[in-house]
């Protein structure tokens, strides 16, 4: 077996059997690890807080075991092993049913910060702010006591902890697949020879963060003391812009505001704005009317389970060709929010958008110790100062540059224009 899929078993197993998970110490158990590579026992930490978390989203604990079952063996396929989707090293799952993403969290400055520090201040915002854009984590897993200085963890070839949240591509092949019919009927595939290998059913990601800070694989001899591979890790750029009503625009900036102010107040820097662009077929594009606007989709009450009222018009639900979830944990799926799927103004397109990685704090040791060295290398640099890094500044003005950005990236559509920044 493979070692992502001894991984992918032991995160399946916290999940599904937490009754064989222990933290106590025996003979038997630390003889088992000594021996132990991949195979590492984990644990639901704080297993109360995250099972109140999804009570509060609506997750059952029996739909949830499902998505981590597949076939006859609950354990065998569970987990989709994706490839190398960060700078971090950390290792990437999806469940089979596209709902949940597990990633790996192997850095000891990381998860410490998230366990002490975050951890509650985020169960309480979260259970008070069902509209929180900050990516909603379903559980935490820790290896057991006895597994922590096993050789696998010590070397680092099987991470220690891991988060669950969910998976904000969830429903991507199908709404491919749906788009693609809806492209292809309309022969809008091939726009001449130029564009033949143009796919314009496909999702787009980014994942957003200021670029304007000091990045030595960047900004080092212009980059050439570093492989192309390694760059492309950093944070991505998004060329175009997210079109939006004017109170589309306004409720956006104002719940990213809120959200990072507990971010701020943790003392979280680095992390990103996870953005998904789908592509709505021309046959269903429909500019949305300003005017019908009924209600604050941000609002909480709006995003409440059972809250059966008007739906504003620009979170409508989506095309058909734009698959709206209807599953934890992406509950209520009506009316849709930026979780779900929001429409442009103009109607071209279906965004999602989440806070991801929250997970670096300045006052942890290694942020400290790369604050001296970027200050010593600002002093000695002969090209002048660079400033700082995202993850040597501080937490106020990383969110304030990080609200700009997001500000930057939209474009207000009213009364028919087509466009006004």
């Amino acid at each position: 077996m493979s070692r992502k899929d001894q991984i992918a078993r032991s995160v399946t197993s916290a999940i599904i059997h937490p009754e064989d998970a222990g933290t106590q110490r025996s003979i038997g158990r630390t003889i088992k690890a000594f021996f132990t590579i991949y195979s590492v026992h984990l644990h639901q930490h704080a297993s109360d807080l995250f099972n109140r978390l999804r009570v509060q989203w609506n997750i059952d604990a029996e739909s949830y075991a499902a998505s981590f079952a597949s076939g006859k063996d609950d354990k065998q396929n569970a987990l989709q092993a994706k490839g190398d989707m960060g700078y971090s090293g950390s290792t990437f799952f999806t469940t089979s049913d596209e709902s949940y993403l597990v990633k790996s969290v192997p850095r000891h400055f990381e998860h410490s910060y998230f366990r002490d520090d975050l951890l509650e201040p985020y169960v309480d915002y979260m259970t008070k702010n069902f509209s929180s854009l900050l990516i909603r984590i379903t559980d935490f897993l820790a290896a057991d006591d006895a597994y922590r200085l096993s050789p696998g963890i010590l070397f680092g070839f099987a991470p220690s902890h891991h988060i669950v949240m969910e998976n904000l591509l969830v429903g991507q092949e199908e709404g491919e697949r749906r788009a693609k019919e809806e492209f292809v009927k309309q022969d809008r595939r091939h726009q001449g020879p130029e564009d033949e290998d143009i796919e314009p059913w496909k999702w787009d990601t980014w994942d957003l963060k200021p670029t304007t800070y000091f990045f030595p694989e960047r900004d080092i001899a212009q980059g050439k003391l570093t492989s192309d591979a390694t760059k492309s890790k950093l944070a991505d750029e998004f060329d175009d812009k997210l079109v939006l009503t004017k109170s589309q625009a306004e409720a956006l900036i104002n719940q990213l505001k809120r959200d990072t102010e507990l971010l701020a107040g943790a003392n979280a820097v680095d992390y990103s704005l996870f953005l998904v662009r789908i592509p709505v077929p021309p046959s269903q594009q429909e500019p949305i009317d300003e005017d019908q606007n009924h209600e604050n989709p941000f609002s909480d009450n709006a995003a409440y389970p059972g809250n059966n009222g008007s739906t504003s018009a620009e979170f409508q639900k989506p095309p058909h060709a734009v698959p709206t979830p209807e599953r934890p944990p992406f509950t209520p799926p009506d009316p849709p929010t930026w979780r779900t799927g929001v429409k442009s103004a103009d109607g071209k397109h279906v965004y999602r958008a989440a806070i991801l990685d929250f997970f670096w704090a300045k006052h942890k040791v290694q942020a400290k110790m790369l604050t001296h060295l970027v200050n010593f290398w600002n002093t000695v640099d002969l090209g002048g100062d660079k400033g700082p890094m995202s993850i040597t500044t501080s937490s106020d003005e990383y969110r304030q540059r990080f609200i700009k950005m997001c500000e930057g990236y939209i474009e207000t559509k009213e009364d028919g224009d087509e466009g006004s920044d």
